[in-house]
């Protein structure tokens, strides 16, 4: 009977909603897995949610396929970063005309704050990407921030409503409650793992341009960035400049290394060597793992913060 009773709501759910999609459910497309771990939690039980890129995927490297344009011409909701980050996706959604279906999730604190796009010079002439440069310190990674990861977290419960009326709104606040505690209680550790580092171990030395929000929240400091593009496919630094990290790493007692899970980081390596230190740590920072811990947003940044902790702590 409960179950007989559960379907009759659904479908004056969908009545009300008057959405064609109700037949099927709602469909949204995400980017990443990031933002497509943020849905599942928010969007109704009903929802069909997928990922363009699969859990693992180095985004800076990602090609879309006539298979992920064929999956959102089809979506109800679209949900990205911001055009600044995904050109590619922004290409997409202008050639289709699918404007309207789009939630830039993370566009109030990236593009709207001033950035803009351009052929990272250290790649050459012949770079594949089209890539943020970033201006007066707007960093992409907004996601590595849980009051910024809260706030997305309402706009895509406000995006999701609009999308599908009141098949959204049927447990729609207490899923949203959920997130937003969730999104709290990650800052409460992170604040704790992080905090419990002597001042004086708190200098960071990273391969690629993805800590800076995490840093400025948590007390660390980035002493240099060893590539000067914001991808991980840039071109190593110049001899001179290998030297100038590892000198770099010695006056100011930078702890650790930081690099990219899953990417080949030889110049970080070398100068971990000539500057005395254990080799560098790799973090998961810009996509999720496809099981275990790091599978969710909440458990990639506890895994990354007990990771790096542990690292400054040598």
């Amino acid at each position: 009977m409960g179950f007989f009773m559960g379907q009759i709501g659904l479908i004056l759910a969908c009545l009300l909603a008057g959405q064609a999609f109700c037949s099927e459910g709602l469909r949204v497309v995400c980017s990443s897995s990031i933002p497509a771990d943020w849905s599942r939690g928010i969007a109704h039980r009903t929802t069909e949610v997928t990922s363009l890129m699969a859990p693992g995927t180095d985004p800076h490297a990602f090609q879309p396929t006539p298979g992920h344009v064929k999956q959102l011409l089809r979506a109800d909701l679209i949900v990205g970063f911001d055009p600044l980050l995904e050109p590619w996706l922004q290409q997409i959604i202008d050639s289709n005309k699918l404007q309207s279906k789009v939630l830039w999730i993370g566009k109030p604190w990236i593009s709207d704050k001033g950035g803009h796009l351009a052929c990272c010079p250290s790649e050459g002439s012949g770079a594949k990407h089209t890539l943020l440069r970033r201006q007066e310190g707007v960093d992409p990674h907004v996601w590595t921030d849980p009051e910024l990861v809260e706030a997305m977290g309402r706009s895509l419960h406000a995006a999701l409503l609009k999308t599908a009326g009141s098949l959204q709104s049927e447990g729609g606040e207490a899923r949203l409650a959920a997130f937003v505690a969730t999104a709290r209680a990650v800052d409460a550790d992170l604040r704790a793992i992080l905090g419990a580092v002597p001042e004086s171990r708190r200098g960071v030395l990273t391969h690629h341009d993805n800590l800076g929000r995490l840093a400025g929240r948590y007390g660390l400091r980035i002493e240099g960035v060893i590539l000067r593009a914001a991808t991980t496919e840039a071109a190593d630094p110049s001899a001179r400049e290998m030297v100038r990290f590892a000198e770099l790493a010695r006056q100011r007692a930078v702890r650790a290394i930081v690099v990219d899970r899953g990417v080949r980081a030889t110049a970080a390596e070398t100068i971990a060597r000539e500057a005395g230190l254990p080799p560098p740590v790799a973090l998961r920072i810009d996509t999720l793992a496809a099981e275990g811990e790091a599978a969710t947003w909440a458990g990639m940044m506890r895994e990354s913060a007990r990771t790096l902790a542990e690292a400054l702590a040598q």
